[in-house]
């Protein structure tokens, strides 16, 4: 069984009664109403932060948040003590209650918004005394500032944010704010800013072309609103609303393109059973039996066909002519040219080949849009780094 012996110091009470001692005497004939170098020079308040976590930055709000301790330090010669009397202490950590007895220098942030001190489970603050009246104050705090962002780059854009700290009742004649020369920012080294994680990637080879597609129309509209909700509303065009804009243009280029293939080939060409009918209808009509003349040369039967691929207009052409009745007859008559005829019948109605404006807008489109792409990259990647460089300077 082991024995923990308990040691008492007589001296430990007769300590702490100079300490309260020592504290009683700084506040005897302390005035917190007034500066330590009132109508002197100004007072100066070194400040610096240690950054825990980042929090959200938002285009939207244009402002960014993140958790901290900030801690300020300023010197008040009117709280200078003899180190003898404390038990050689360089520096008294008193209760935070005292400092609601001596003189504070008002700090605030300028462009803050709903910042907020930590009070859980009780008020996350300190601070320290030195023998010279050097003041050390620490607070944990979340702070929330705006950000004046420039979105004309956006997504390709850099933003600075910064952080204006003043005392609010002082101007600088009085009090003068400056980073601590040794750390001004300290920033967490397991700090992740990242909204987003790539948790996983896979990769595979396709080797047939799947059929599904999407409303790519739709799609583009719907990213549109997605991104525009997230974002202000300003009055220029940003880089993202540019790729936007032109990827919507070439997907819709792409109905005036098959409106145009569709009336060159499909249109002209015709229905194959509206054909069948119409060639059908005008063997009827122009049936002679009288005729002996049951034989057709190639050149009639092209020429019929030709003209059979054609719509009513053409069809009333074929009607003042007597031998292109014949040649019809001949056709679906003559059992001897029924090898013919198929492939008579397959060239014509069939005959709706790839379209010149399909084979130009393979090239084409695939070539402006590589075209568009080296020079939106080109442009907007040299306008970021310039606005950056122009930012630090």
């Amino acid at each position: 069984m082991s024995e923990f012996p308990l040691i008492y110091s007589s001296n430990l009470t007769s300590d702490l009664k100079n300490v309260s001692v020592v504290l009683n005497e700084l506040l005897k004939s302390y005035d917190p109403f007034h500066r330590p170098t009132y109508g002197g020079k100004p007072d100066q308040v070194i400040v610096d932060i240690y950054v825990r976590s980042m929090g959200a930055v938002s285009e939207l709000d244009m402002e960014y948040s993140f958790d901290c301790f900030f801690r300020q330090r300023w010197t008040d010669t009117r709280l200078v003590f003899n180190t003898t009397e404390v038990m050689n202490y360089k520096s008294l950590p008193v209760s935070i209650k005292m400092f609601a007895k001596i003189w504070k220098p008002d700090t605030y942030f300028y462009n803050g918004r709903r910042s907020y001190l930590h009070s859980v489970p009780n008020i996350n603050r300190f601070f320290r005394i030195a023998t010279n009246g050097a003041i050390l104050y620490s607070q944990r705090l979340t702070i929330r500032a705006s950000c004046a962002m420039n979105l004309r780059l956006l997504p390709l854009d850099t933003q600075h944010c910064t952080l204006l700290i003043g005392s609010y009742a002082y101007d600088n004649e009085e009090t003068i704010y400056e980073w601590n020369t040794k750390s001004p920012v300290d920033i967490q080294s397991d700090l992740i800013m990242n909204q987003f994680s790539l948790v996983n990637a896979s990769v595979g080879t396709q080797y047939l072309i799947r059929d599904n597609r999407v409303t790519t129309v739709l799609t583009l509209i719907f990213v549109i609103m997605e991104g525009k909700k997230d974002l202000p509303k300003v009055s220029y065009l940003t880089a993202l609303d540019c790729f936007i804009a032109v990827c919507f243009i070439f997907v819709f280029s792409t109905l005036f393109e098959f409106a145009l293939v569709h009336y060159y080939t499909k249109a002209r060409t015709g229905d194959l059973n509206e054909n069948m009918r119409e060639l059908e209808d005008y063997i009827i009509r122009n049936d002679d039996p009288d005729s002996n003349d049951h034989h057709a040369t190639n050149n009639d039967v092209h020429l019929v066909y030709r003209s059979s691929v054609r719509r009513k207009s053409s069809a009333k052409k074929l009607t003042s002519r007597k031998s292109f009745s014949k040649c019809c007859q001949s056709i679906y008559c003559k059992p001897a040219y029924s090898e013919f005829q198929g492939q008579a019948l397959k060239n014509i109605f069939y005959s709706n080949s790839v379209s010149q404006i399909d084979i130009i807008a393979r090239v084409l489109y695939p070539l402006t849009f590589f075209i568009f792409n080296l020079i939106y990259w080109t442009y907007y990647l040299c306008a970021s780094q310039r606005q950056s460089k122009r930012e630090m300077e």
